[in-house]
């Protein structure tokens, strides 16, 4: 019976395919256990069934022992069949390896832990067949897998599992555990869970694998038996990210994806949001000050916008569970009693709750009144004063909470009822809002009722009204009217609202407030007035009250889309030009204004700088495209506006997020040769519309972000490398490029002579021409001769460019016809910014003639002054631009560099126009300071200093200055200016000149002059930390400039100017500000203190952080390293100095935080130019010869990191080693490289025992698994050669090591690291590489 039965179920098998086949028979084998009456039975037929189809071979070898090891009842209600064992144990060796892994698996992860908890003698007996299987199995001194195999399938095991009921097997597991700890090891990071990055740091890149977690924990390419703090979820990796202000916007890039196709898990925050909370508020218990004190509200205003972004970010996939969050409060809550922080704690979640409400987040209440009720045991009272804005606010805070509640209510259902204690106060704000709002009343109501029912984006009517009665009126009594510069009207509300008064409306109450006050600067706008200072200077103050992205990005929409319509407007005007009076530019103009002098230079997303750039681009073009008479003045200012937003961006723009910018830049044609400017730049594209300055500007720059960005490569940019070929560089900017670019970039020799010649002869037609004029003026002196003259210059002169060479030839001797400001008027914009250019090629060119002259050199350089400041033939920052940026050689430079010392020195108009000291609030202190001051100033200053349009000089020239019919002061001429100076505008290229000046190495004289002029215009900048910063790290390879008396005035001068803060020396330590040179292991000592300080601290930051990092250019530890940076490399101590007292520093003893020492030490060195990370690279290299290395048992490698730091043991090896992980870490891929080649060319000679030897794996390892993420999508054949050279390196040192018969102690960890290699990363690719190296070694390896 059983032979037929077995002959007729293979009968069937034999018709189906493979994979039907063993689907077959695994439902086959299901049988068994759903069969309760003749299961015995059944199991002898279906075993029969099962090694029959073997024999006929229909199924594979390794399908029928996974089939027969399935059909066991590991529950051992039935008995087992001894027979299906001992085929198994007979057959596995004809399995190959893939084989054994997955019988492995089958036995050991699947099956064996379904025992039975508890066993009886009978059932341990019939268990020993399948207990020795698998000891056997899993003992890798059988070889039947790869043990790498084997601890794969063990790891999968958890602690709790029932395979430990057999004691043999959980022996056996044990050893082979015990065997992976020294690969574990090996492959680990000392002090990984310790390490963290500084996100804000301008040398950090959002990209890095190496910082994304996997599910919250660590990411390993194997599976061994990593330490407990390895395989944890990493807390205080998330804890350091979270502390730092803006922390949260970069959680996005530290998750791993898991496939390409789906979206990566996101990391959940609640345990640490809890966490920063109660730090929060128990901090506050003990503090002296009230939770609304600044000092508190530092910590406590970055915890709200934490948690709100953390809780709302798109909603379905936040970063955390509102849910999950309060009931963790709530547990905490009622054992804690922190109560002082209540506010503060209602606060927080009613910023919440307004946004959830909105986004129709679930809420339930009953969560929100458990909080309430543990908060408050008794009714709330009020005891502070009226005008207490913020008090009040924290105060009905939780009644604000119900109100928010309440619009989540359907229509007919019943609103939430607050608690009774809260009844009162919600009455009250429901009357409140109802009647007239007074100042202090107006957040609480705002908060309360953030929206109007018929228009959620819009905050509600009363409050609507409440804020235009405070910011705007339309009145047209001139006794109610403000003047702004050029003579424009505005309502005369010049008092913006109060930085607290907008700290004290939630986020979501901001928004709507920043969206209506946008919508009716529109309508005021399109109506033909202006809105008032007050109300911009409220817009541009609410961004920076909350996320400074989300509202920005309200402001940056709507200057896209104001820039759209424009286009669309110039396009109907070129059709139809009777439509020029429905154009209207101001709106462009304002919004364009509050970017440039607010927002760029600020922490503003990538996507609003791009979004911001191409509308600027856009702008241009139609600034240039078309040509609207009426409106040329117009359009030159917003052709300098959009030339501003363009120029910041590519200036302020941090390093890793400007070489993403260069697409942007491809696409809108903004790198084309400089000769293509105006033309058809076919085959770049579209007319180039933005001047080759600026071009040449964002080149410049770029190349200085690769520089940070990979320090000493170029990167893996090759439209870069294709663009240096089009543009040629001045000698002194190549010669600091990335090696491998110097080479591909072209030397600038300057324009030859016949280019002058060719000017001369122009000019003196010109000449002839005003001649002429001249003389016929005397007969015909009439308005529409000189504009006949005009045309008749712009027809003949076409491609020409001049004009103002020839006013300046003029000037030698005379004046000029008034007529020259009419041609200027007329002039495209192209055709400006080319004569400008022309004139400045022409002055440089006579001014070098005139070297030796020094007197007729200045009279040169004041007809220059005179041309500029006094009769306006040229606008000030289109010189200074042109002269800055034009002039591309070395020669040229330096006397455009002269030229500008001349100016400053030895007249006086060039330092009064931009000596803004006075008249503006600095940078940090913009939004709090008093706005009717500034805009009084602001005025003030253009009444001093008045920028006139050239038809407007033309007309005072002609007509004179009273000429009733033809006033020459017309404010319809200009577009309305709030914000910018002359100083201000030029702010992008001073940068730029202190940077060719340092380049250059000009003399002491030149620079001391250019400092003196410039440094006080620091106190206006957005970033000068970042200046200083990429100057000297650009520049370090200049010895002229590294650890010099120049470096240090370079500082000083500016570091100095940045006054407005709390105490001095924010940015600096004090010695280095004094002067005061301190031994180098102090100097190192301060700043890796100030460093951890500025991570780690609990509530309140280290006094020398910037005390509102909303306005700070850096959060806390950002702030200190780029510092730390500075200072190092402007400082009287060389590279290998420092590197080495930084060394010293690590192997001190006591060490205090020794993890997050290590972590700062690497931080600053991975954050210096390569001159430091050579010298440190250099002394791992002498590492590999210690004596304490060279003479030592291997296990001296694999002591405690804790036990030698806490015990203060002599083991310095591990110190090292620490310190190499953590460069390794935090190191770029340049740095990385250069470590490689030091260990491949030089240390790899120098191992000759089994501890160097384990040294070195223990640098070459985790060295390899960055280099694998930095290849990462690369095939094994193009792996980097470096990347594989490492691992051939091994196999040398081991033939090397066990050459004399030597038996290696850590042999199994070795062999299983070459496998490790082989199947995770290299395969085949260096067979042929090793084969002589694996022929030497003994045969056990």
């Amino acid at each position: 019976m059983k032979e037929m039965t077995c002959a007729e179920v293979n009968s069937i098998l034999e018709k189906l395919s493979p994979a039907d086949r063993e689907q077959c028979c695994k439902s086959l084998v299901k049988i068994i256990s759903t069969d309760k009456e003749h299961t015995s039975e059944l199991d002898e037929i279906i075993t029969a069934v099962i090694l029959y189809a073997y024999e006929c071979e229909i199924i594979p070898l390794l399908l029928t022992c996974e089939l027969l090891i399935i059909s066991i009842d590991f529950k051992i209600l039935v008995s087992i069949t001894a027979e299906k064992i001992k085929f198994v144990r007979s057959k596995m060796h004809m399995l190959d390896y893939k084989g054994m892994r997955d019988l492995i698996k089958t036995l050991l992860v699947e099956k064996l832990d379904k025992l039975p908890q508890y066993l009886t003698e009978h059932q341990r007996r019939q268990l020993i067949p399948i207990e020795e299987l698998t000891v056997d199995l899993i003992d890798r001194k059988k070889n039947f897998c790869p043990a790498l195999f084997i601890i794969t399938e063990i790891s999968r095991i958890s602690l709790t599992s029932h395979v430990h009921i057999l004691p043999k097997v959980s022996l056996k597991i044990r050893e082979v555990v015990a065997s992976f700890r020294p690969l574990a090891e090996i492959c680990t990071m000392i002090g990984r869970t310790w390490m963290y990055p500084i996100t804000a740091h301008l040398c950090y890149h959002s990209q890095v694998s190496s910082w994304k977690l996997s599910d919250g924990k660590l990411h390993f390419k194997t599976h061994l038996p990593y330490s407990t703090e390895n395989c944890a979820p990493q807390s205080y990796f998330q804890y350091i990210l979270l502390k730092q202000p803006r922390g949260h916007e970069n959680l996005s890039h530290f998750i791993r994806p898991v496939m390409p196709t789906v979206p990566p898990p996101k990391i959940q925050c609640n345990e640490i949001m809890q966490m920063l909370i109660l730090e929060a508020m128990c901090a506050i218990e003990e503090s002296e000050h009230d939770a609304i004190h600044p000092i508190n509200q530092y910590n406590w205003m970055h915890i709200v916008h934490l948690v709100v972004y953390a809780l709302c970010h798109h909603t379905a996939t936040s970063y955390g569970s509102f849910d999950q969050l309060i009931e963790m409060l709530r547990v905490q809550l009622k054992i804690s009693q922190y109560r002082k922080a209540r506010g503060e704690l209602m606060w927080l979640l009613l910023n919440f709750i307004s946004y959830a409400v909105t986004e129709k987040i679930p809420i339930n209440e009953n969560d929100i009144t458990d909080i309430f009720n543990i908060l408050y045991p008794d009714e709330p009272v009020w005891a502070g004063c009226s005008t207490d804005t913020v008090g009040m606010v924290r105060f009905f805070a939780p009644a604000a909470i119900w109100s928010n509640l309440a619009r989540q209510t359907k229509s007919g259902e019943e609103p939430p009822k607050p608690p009774e204690k809260l009844a009162r106060f919600s009455t009250m704000l429901e009357l409140e809002k109802k009647q007239y709002l007074s100042e202090e009343f107006l957040a609480v109501v705002a908060n309360a009722h953030p929206s109007d029912p018929e228009n959620p984006k819009m905050p509600n009517r009363h409050v609507q009204q409440a804020l235009l009665k405070k910011i705007e009126a339309s009145t047209e009594d001139p006794s109610h009217q403000w003047l702004l510069p050029h003579g424009h009207k505005t309502d005369s509300h010049v008092i913006a609202l109060d930085m607290t008064l907008l700290d004290s409306l939630t986020f979501y109450a901001k928004h709507n407030i920043t969206y209506f006050l946008l919508m009716h600067l529109k309508e005021v706008c399109n109506v033909g007035r202006l809105p008032s200072p007050a109300l911009i200077e409220t817009l541009t103050r609410l961004p920076f009250a909350s996320e400074v992205n989300r509202l920005s990005s309200l402001i940056f929409q709507a200057f896209i889309t104001e820039i759209q319509t424009f286009g669309q407007t110039l396009s109907e005007i070129h059709n139809d030009p009777t439509k020029s009076n429905s154009l209207n530019i101001n709106t462009i103009a304002i919004l364009a204004q509050i970017i440039i002098y607010r927002f760029l230079g600020s922490p503003v997303s990538l996507a609003n700088k791009c979004l911001a750039l191409k509308a600027a681009y856009d702008g241009i073009n139609w600034c240039c495209k078309m040509a609207i008479p009426a409106l040329q003045a117009k359009m030159h200012h917003l052709y300098g506006l959009m030339e501003q937003i363009i120029m910041r961006i590519f200036i302020w723009t941090p390093p890793s997020e400007l070489i993403h910018v260069l697409a942007y830049a491809m696409k809108f044609n903004l790198l084309a040769p400089p000769a293509m400017f105006g033309q058809d730049t076919q085959p770049y594209g579209a007319v180039f519309h933005v001047c080759p300055e600026i071009s040449r500007i964002f080149l410049i720059n770029l190349i200085r972000s690769y520089k940070l960005a990979y320090s000493g490569d170029l990167g893996p940019s090759d439209s870069l490398a294709s663009l240096s070929q089009v543009h040629k560089f001045p000698e002194s900017v190549r010669r600091w490029f990335p090696e491998n670019l110097q080479h591909a970039c072209k030397v600038d020799e300057g324009p030859n002579d016949d280019l002058f010649n060719i000017y001369q002869k122009q000019s003196d037609a010109d000449w002839a021409m005003w001649n002429q004029w001249i003389q016929q003026q005397q007969a015909q002196y009439t308005e529409s001769f000189w504009n006949d003259c005009a045309n008749q210059f712009i027809t003949e002169r076409h491609g020409q460019y001049t004009l103002l060479i020839s006013v300046f030839r003029y000037m030698d001797g005379g004046h000029p016809p008034p007529v020259v400001f009419k041609i200027l008027s007329m002039m495209k914009i192209k055709d400006l910014i080319l004569n400008v250019n022309a004139f400045v090629d022409y002055i440089l060119y006579i001014c070098k003639q005139a070297r030796h002259d020094n007197e007729r050199f200045i009279h040169l350089v004041g007809i220059v002054d005179k041309m500029v400041f006094e009769f306006n033939y040229i606008s000030f920052d289109r010189f200074f631009l042109a002269m800055v940026m034009h002039p591309n050689d070395d020669s040229s430079i330096e006397f455009a560099l002269l030229i500008l010392h001349t100016l400053i020195t030895q007249f006086r108009n060039f330092v009064q126009h931009i000596n803004i000291i006075h008249y503006l609030p600095s940078h940090y202190t913009s939004a709090t300071s008093n706005s009717q001051e500034f805009f009084k100033n602001m005025t003030e200053y253009y009444n001093k200093f008045p920028e006139y349009t050239y038809g407007e000089l033309y007309n005072k020239l002609l007509f004179g200055v009273n000429h009733p019919n033809h006033p020459y002061a017309n404010p319809d001429s200009h577009l309305p200016v709030y914000y910018g100076t002359l100083a201000e505008r030029i702010l992008p290229v001073v940068d730029m000149l202190l940077q060719k000046a340092l380049e250059l190495q000009v003399n002491d004289r030149i620079l001391s002059s250019l400092l003196n002029t410039f440094s006080p215009l620091y106190k206006f900048h957005p970033q000068p930390a970042t200046f200083l910063y990429k100057t000297l790290y650009s520049l370090d390879s200049i010895e002229t400039l590294s650890h010099t008396i120049l470096a240090r005035q370079l500082v000083f001068e500016i570091v100095s100017k940045l006054e407005d803060r709390e105490q001095k020396f924010t940015l600096l330590t004090a010695s280095f500000m004094n002067d005061h040179h301190q031994m180098p292991i102090q100097i190192c000592q301060q700043l890796v203190d100030r460093i951890i300080q500025a991570s780690i601290y609990t509530h309140q930051p280290p006094p020398f952080v910037v005390r509102d990092w909303r306005f700070a250019e850096y959060p806390p530890a950002a702030q200190a390293l780029t510092g730390a940076g500075i200072e190092l490399m402007a400082g009287p101590n060389p590279p290998h100095i420092i590197t080495k007292a930084f060394l010293e520093l690590a192997m001190k003893r006591p060490i205090h935080r020794p993890y997050d020492t290590i972590n700062a030490i690497a931080l600053i060195l991975t954050s210096l130019p390569l001159s430091f990370q050579q010298v440190f690279l250099e002394e791992v290299e002498l590492t590999i010869e210690w004596p304490s290395l060279a003479n030592a048992h291997p296990s001296i490698v694999f002591d405690s990191f804790n036990q030698e730091v806490f015990l203060y043991t002599d083991n310095q090896i591990l110190v090292m080693l620490g310190l190499i992980h953590a460069f390794i870490q935090h190191g770029n891929a340049y740095s990385l490289s250069l470590l490689s080649e030091i260990l491949d060319h030089r240390m790899s000679k120098k191992v000759k025992n089994e501890a160097q030897l384990m040294f070195f794996l223990r640098i070459v390892v985790p060295l390899l698994q960055r280099m694998s993420d930095k290849e990462k999508g690369k095939n094994i054949q193009d792996l980097s050669s470096q990347f594989l050279n490492l691992i051939v390196d091994i196999y040398e040192i081991i033939a090397r090591i066990v050459e004399n018969n030597i038996q290696l102690i850590y042999e199994d960890a070795i062999c299983d690291l070459l496998y490790a290699f082989k199947y995770m990363f290299v395969g085949y690719a260096v067979k042929d590489k090793i084969s002589q190296s694996t022929f030497l070694q003994p045969p056990l390896l």
